[in-house]
Order: structure tokens, then C-alpha cells, then sequence
């Protein structure tokens, strides 16, 4: 009864029986390479002989040792010829003249040469130059300060003494403008409003500035028109007397408010009624002025000399 193959994959059961040993692997002989009975592989030519290339020298072998260089040179270079002995250079191209004997002495009756040196330049001026040998210069220090020139010598100018004012040429008339034109300020800060004695307003208040505020571009006007003499053509004293008399309005009109809209404890401060006084005496003062200076008035007013 046969039995079923077996799977090669499953283990095998061992029979008792040690399984034989199988020969050992001998290669083949390898014949010898060359040899006799070797021959070329056929398909491919045999390499024939290149020769080398032509047209380049062989080489010569390596330069000379060091020590010894090259030989020193015994005579001209070759391939220029020799100088002809004696000769140098050739002589300049023919066609040139000798250069031109220069100029002819001057016609008689001319002077001859240079001026003598005293006849040159500018003269100094008198007073000045160099000092004389021997003398030197000034120590340091013994000249003057920039724009202090020694008095009296040429070629600087004198020092001119500092203008001064004299407040005696001043017109009396002007002396009182400007006085009054001070007593307008001082006052338009007293009491132009009085509230019962306890407080008061002065004139920079409101529209009330304006007043002071007239008075004293007037009497800045005028100051200026007396001490640096500017301001007289474009400014007339008729003008400032314009500006002082509507200084003296605004008072007014002020003072009329205050008197109709006061109540109990509220009333005009005495500080308004000198400020009125002050400015119709600087209206009528600059009117006066014009009129004695010529100028245009509508109304000639009755005055002292001013």
C-alpha cells in the first residue's frame, strides 16, 4: 500500500539513519591566458602604431646650473649695424636760419631801463609808513581798541562824542503833553466804578479800555515825534489832539453808564472824573501846539506861548 507524498514544507521525521555525505565541488580547468592554445578574441583589429607628433623640436634637456647664467654680452647686439666711427648724430636739416639778433636800442631822447625806485608805486601817506630802523614797532597793547583811533593823526577818523539830549530845548508845550499823557495812564487804573466802598473798577474794563488805550498810543506818538524827531510828516499834532479828544468821549459815555445803571452802593469812583479832566487838557494842549506850528485847525483856540 503506497503511502501519500509528504510536504516538503513539514518537518521530517528522523529515521535513526545518519544521511550520506555528498563529493566535494572540484571546478574545472582554467587554461593558461597566452599560452599556446589561447587565442585573441576574434571582432576587434589588432592596435597598429601611432608615431608621435610632428612639428614640435624635442626637448634639449634642463637650463644650466645655478651659479653660472648667461654669458656676458661680447658686443653689439647682432642685427642693428655699427655706428659710423666718428660721425654721432647727423647734423639739423638744412633751411634754418640763425635765430634774430634780438631788439635795437631804444630811440634817443627815451629814458632807458626802469624808473628809479623813488619814482614807483604810491606815495605814503603822510604821517604813516614803516617806522625807522632801529625803532621797531609799539609794545603790545599800546594801540587802541577797535574804533578808538589815536586823536589827530591822518588816516583816522575822530571819535565822535555820544549824542546827548538836552531836555532844555524841549517846548514847554510838549513837556505839559507828555505830562498829562502820564497822569491819563496813572489814573485809568484807579477807581472809575465803586461798589460801595468795599471794591472798585478801573478803566481796563469793557469797552472803558478803549479810552486809556488812546491816551496812551498819543502820548507814545508824541514822544517819539519830540525825542528821535521820526513820525512828524506822517503823524500832525491836530491828529493826536483828534485821538485824545475821543479818549476823553469814551470817559464820558463810560461815566454816563455808570451813573444811570447805578444802584444802591454802586456809583462812579473818582478815578474817572480825573481821567476826563486830564485828557480834555491833552486835547486842547495838542491843539494848541498845531495851531502855533502852522498847521490846519477848524477852530482857533486862545493860548499861551508854547
Amino acid at each position: 500500500m503506497s503511502q501519500p507524498p509528504s510536504d516538503p514544507g513539514a518537518p521530517q521525521e528522523w529515521t535513526g539513519s545518519t544521511p550520506a555525505t555528498p563529493p566535494p565541488y572540484v571546478p574545472p580547468p582554467i587554461p593558461p591566458i597566452g599560452g599556446p592554445s589561447s587565442t585573441p578574441p576574434t571582432g576587434f583589429p589588432a592596435p597598429a602604431s601611432v608615431p608621435p607628433p610632428t612639428g614640435f623640436p624635442a626637448p634639449t634637456g634642463f637650463p644650466p646650473p645655478a651659479g653660472q647664467g648667461f654669458p656676458p654680452p661680447s658686443g653689439p647686439p647682432t642685427g642693428f649695424p655699427p655706428p659710423p666711427a666718428g660721425q654721432g648724430f647727423p647734423p639739423p636739416p638744412s633751411g634754418f636760419g640763425p635765430p634774430p639778433s634780438g631788439f635795437g636800442p631804444p630811440p634817443s631822447g627815451q629814458p632807458t631801463g626802469f624808473p628809479p625806485a623813488s619814482a614807483q608805486g604810491f606815495p605814503p601817506p603822510p604821517g604813516q609808513g614803516y617806522p625807522p630802523a632801529g625803532q621797531g614797532y609799539p609794545p603790545q597793547g599800546s594801540y587802541p581798541p577797535p574804533g578808538f583811533a589815536p586823536q589827530g593823526q591822518p588816516g583816522f577818523p575822530s571819535a565822535q562824542p555820544a549824542a546827548s539830549f538836552d531836555i532844555s530845548k524841549v517846548a514847554k508845550g510838549d513837556l505839559v503833553v507828555l505830562g498829562l499823557g502820564v497822569l491819563a495812564l496813572i489814573f485809568s487804573f484807579f477807581g472809575w466804578a465803586s461798589f460801595a466802598g468795599y471794591f472798585s473798577l478801573g478803566g481796563w474794563n469793557g469797552y472803558w479800555l478803549l479810552a486809556p488805550l488812546l491816551a496812551l498810543v498819543v502820548t507814545v506818538i508824541r514822544a517819539v515825534q519830540i525825542f528821535t524827531g521820526q513820525l512828524v510828516r506822517e503823524v500832525k499834532l491836530f491828529h493826536l489832539a483828534i485821538g485824545a479828544a475821543a479818549s476823553t468821549v469814551i470817559a464820558i459815555i463810560a461815566l454816563i453808564e455808570i451813573m444811570v445803571s447805578g444802584g444802591t452802593g454802586y456809583g462812579p469812583g473818582f478815578g474817572i472824573f480825573v481821567f476826563i479832566i486830564v485828557t480834555l487838557g491833552l486835547a486842547y494842549f495838542l491843539t494848541l501846539s498845531a495851531q502855533q506850528h502852522g498847521e490846519k485847525v477848524p477852530v482857533s483856540l486862545p493860548g499861551p506861548k508854547l
